[in-house]
């Protein structure tokens, strides 16, 4: 950083972004000390959030998660952390107890109203599908009425599995890294089989009513509903954060993808629970071949 820069980073009231743009020299030049200082600096004015991130970001980096935890209780800057800081840092330290809390206040920045009208719509569309698919014989009755109970528990379903997405980052390593092999295994064997146990999970508590009925058709479209659910809320976070080439495919695609997918693997559960012999390979290969599938897609 030139000496003019310096001089506005370090007047008695900076000038805004000299802090943050002094850190970013530093860091491309990778000296990342020098670089943590400066955005600590520049993340004490209010407005500050990219300082702020890069700040964690550097510091988690470096696995510094003591300064992290003193930033954070900071009373100039750790009121104006934002839920994916906090949820950073509690990845950091293992605090998966105290990872929940700003999990669930980053799912409510997501609901903004295009993405989520986006979603919802696209929603709508296979939702009435599945009522077509199953069939109810009047408007009020257990068909019209649980899949929406389904839908809702998909909506939910997100949740632990976004837990077990960072407890896999963090404890296992296991992300995205651009590489076509690796992704592809990453995909096939971290981010298809943790969507499909954590929607399974959420089908759970509809199989002992669905039993009692015995209605395949119930089976099938309940636990896809679920899947649905899911797509839903899921296609909030990619329409808000990926931008509309990614929308696009996703509004045409993943509802069904994950409606066809986790009715798959209900039903095969379902059946697996009434012949406990007979039906866990089917339901073994079932389940696998569904993963493998959704990993590719």
């Amino acid at each position: 950083p030139s000496a003019d820069l310096l001089f506005y980073a370090h007047i008695v009231q900076p000038l805004r972004h000299a802090n943050e743009l002094v850190g970013d020299l530093y860091l491309g030049a990778k000296r990342k000390d020098e670089a943590v200082a400066y955005f600590e600096r520049e993340a004490k004015h209010p407005e500050a959030l990219g300082a702020r991130q890069k700040l964690f970001e550097l510091l988690l980096e470096k696995r510094d998660f003591a300064a992290a935890r003193r930033i954070a209780d900071d009373p100039a800057i750790g009121p104006r952390l934002t839920p994916a800081n906090r949820v950073m840092l509690a990845v950091g330290e293992r605090r998966w107890t105290e990872v929940l809390e700003p999990l669930l206040a980053m799912q409510k920045e997501y609901l903004q109203p295009m993405p989520t009208m986006l979603a919802g719509l696209a929603g709508l569309v296979w939702l009435i599908i599945a009522f077509q698919a199953i069939q109810p014989p009047r408007l009020i009755c257990f068909r019209t009425f649980v899949p929406l109970l389904a839908v809702a528990a998909g909506i939910v379903s997100i949740v632990p599995t976004l837990f077990t997405v960072l407890f896999e980052e963090e404890m296992w390593n296991l992300k995205a890294t651009g590489d076509f092999f690796d992704d592809f295994v990453f995909y096939v064997i971290g981010v298809g089989p943790r969507e499909e146990i954590c929607k399974l999970l959420c089908f759970v508590p509809f199989v002992p009513i669905l039993l009692l009925r015995r209605s395949r058709l119930e089976m099938l479209m309940v636990a896809g509903c679920v899947g649905l659910g899911f797509a839903i809320e899921e296609n909030v976070q990619y329409f808000a954060n990926a931008g509309p080439a990614i929308a696009f495919g996703r509004f045409l695609t993943a509802n069904f993808l994950h409606l066809a997918a986790t009715g798959i693997i209900g039903l095969a559960f379902c059946d697996w629970v009434l012949s406990p012999l007979k039906k866990f390979l089917p339901f073994i290969g079932k389940t696998l071949a569904v993963i493998f599938a959704h990993g590719c897609y």
